[in-house]
């Protein structure tokens, strides 16, 4: 036993036993795959927010790939950065190049008992077209699309083939 409240929203998941195990294997599956965390630090907006950690590939001394997209920093998925090592953390100094760019989307309102079903419509589709998602909180997801094979409209045109509405967060 955890000592853990149990979550009121009851599709949030958090205290899933079998969604707690699913991350813990995909936390394993990272770190046997070489990937790090780095740091994004950002000034504290008052949210409680000072910053953001995300899986990236090192590829060379202090360079890295973001694994996953951001939500509070100003960075995409598969961005190439540049770290080093300050207080114990690999802390982001620089975006060296761009591949993508994202947006986010509502989809669902949270609490919803459609969030993850249409979750999974959505990252199918977005994994269909190569695009990458990822979820924030329920019934919100960032959606990354290359630039070197997607613009902005034709990314956004492909959520009307979803049987539900998606609104872009700007």
């Amino acid at each position: 036993m955890s000592g853990h409240e149990p979550c009121p929203n009851p599709n949030c998941g958090l205290h899933d036993p079998e969604r707690a195990k699913q991350f813990w294997e995909a936390y394993k599956k990272c770190i046997a795959e070489g990937l790090i965390k780095v740091w994004f630090g950002i000034e504290d907006d008052g949210s409680g927010i000072s910053g953001e950690s995300l899986w990236a590939k090192p590829i060379a001394d202090g360079i890295a790939v973001l694994e996953n997209s951001p939500f509070f920093v100003d960075a995409n998925l598969y961005d190439v950065v540049s770290y080093e090592e300050i207080d114990g953390m690999n802390t982001v100094t620089a975006i060296l190049a761009s591949t993508h760019e994202s947006f986010a989307v509502r989809y669902a309102k949270d609490g919803d008992d459609t969030v993850k079903t249409r979750y999974e419509k959505l990252w199918h589709l977005a994994k269909d077209n190569g695009m990458g998602i990822e979820g924030m909180i329920g019934g919100i997801a960032v959606i990354s699309y290359p630039l070197f094979e997607l613009d902005a409209e034709k990314a956004k045109q492909l959520l009307s083939k979803l049987d539900f509405e998606v609104e872009i967060l700007e």
